[in-house]
C-alpha cells in the first residue's frame, strides 16, 4: 500500500475524477482504517510513502501484477502516471522481488486491468491497455490470457466492472463489455452474478476477497447480502475520498503473492 501523504485530484484522466474535491485528512483516515483492517485479518502490510507530485501513486494495484513470485511492472499510457513506476520498481528491488519490464509500446496497468480466475487471466483492453499486451502476456505466462474489451470509458479498468469472489463465483456489469467479451466471460465463469448500475457507482466490483472475508465499499448492502449468502463475511469500509479519483479498496491494494 502507498500512504496518501500528497493525495489530491489535480488532473482529469478518467470520468470519475473531480478536480480539487479531496479532503486529504479524511482520505488519510480512510486509508489508515483499511490498512488496520488488513492487519487485523492477519495480512502483512508493506507501505511506501507517496511522492509529492504523483497523486495517483496511492493506487498500488495499478503498478503491476504478481505472477510466479515475479512482478510484471505496469507501463502507463497516461503521461500523468508514468513517473510512478520508478518508485515502485525501486521498492520491489529493495525487497529483492524480481520485476519484468514491458516494451514501450505495450500498455498495461497491473491488477487494475488484470484479474485472475483459476488458471485464467482476464485482461481489460480498450482504454488503458492495448491489444499488444495480450500476446505479450501470453508469451510469458502459463495462464490463459483472455481479452475483455471495455466499451464504456467509465470502466477504463477491469476492476471497476468485474470482481472475482473465488474460483467459482464472479460478478460483472455486462454493459461495460463488448458482446464478444460477455460471451468469453460466460464461457469461462459458470456462476456469474450481474451487478446493478448503483453498485457500479459505489465501486462494488472494486472489493477485495480474503479467505472468508470480503472488504466492500460501504453502501453496497445488496451486494454484501449476496456475498453473505455465498458463505462469506462482508466487511464494510468507506474509501469514498479515493472514489473521487476513480479508485476503491482494490485499487489501494497491491498483492505481493
Amino acid at each position: 500500500m502507498c500512504k496518501p501523504l500528497h493525495y489530491q485530484v489535480k488532473y482529469k484522466i478518467n470520468p470519475w475524477m473531480k478536480l480539487g474535491s479531496v479532503n486529504p485528512k479524511k482520505a488519510l483516515s480512510q486509508w489508515n482504517k483499511l490498512a488496520e483492517t488488513y492487519k487485523k485479518l492477519g495480512i502483512n502490510v508493506h507501505v511506501l510513502d507517496q511522492e509529492k507530485d504523483l497523486p495517483d501513486m496511492v493506487f498500488s494495484a495499478d503498478q503491476g501484477i504478481n505472477i510466479g513470485n515475479k512482478i510484471i511492472l505496469s507501463n502507463f499510457r497516461c503521461q500523468e502516471r508514468q513517473g510512478e513506476s520508478k518508485f515502485y520498481n525501486d521498492w520491489y528491488k529493495k525487497f529483492r522481488i524480481e520485476t519484468i519490464e514491458l516494451q514501450k509500446d505495450v500498455y498495461f496497468e497491473g491488477e487494475g486491468v488484470a484479474v485472475k480466475f483459476e488458471n485464467n487471466l482476464f485482461v481489460g483492453t480498450g482504454y488503458r491497455t492495448n491489444s499488444q499486451t495480450i500476446s505479450y502476456l501470453q508469451n510469458i505466462l502459463r495462464e490463459k490470457v483472455i481479452d475483455l474489451e471495455l466499451v464504456d470509458e467509465k470502466f477504463y479498468h477491469l476492476d471497476i466492472c468485474f470482481f472475482v469472489l473465488d474460483n467459482k463465483y464472479a460478478f460483472y456489469y455486462p454493459p461495460a463489455f463488448s458482446k464478444a467479451s460477455v460471451k468469453a466471460i460466460k464461457s469461462t465463469v459458470y456462476n456469474l452474478f450481474e451487478l446493478e448500475e448503483r453498485e457500479l457507482l459505489l465501486f462494488a466490483a472494486n472489493s477485495v476477497s480474503l479467505g472468508k472475508y470480503v472488504l466492500i465499499q460501504s453502501g453496497n448492502d445488496h451486494f454484501a447480502s449476496i456475498v453473505r449468502t455465498l458463505g462469506y463475511t462482508p466487511i464494510m469500509l468507506d474509501v469514498s475520498e479515493f472514489m473521487k479519483a476513480g479508485g476503491g479498496i482494490h485499487c489501494l491494494t497491491g498483492a505481493l503473492n
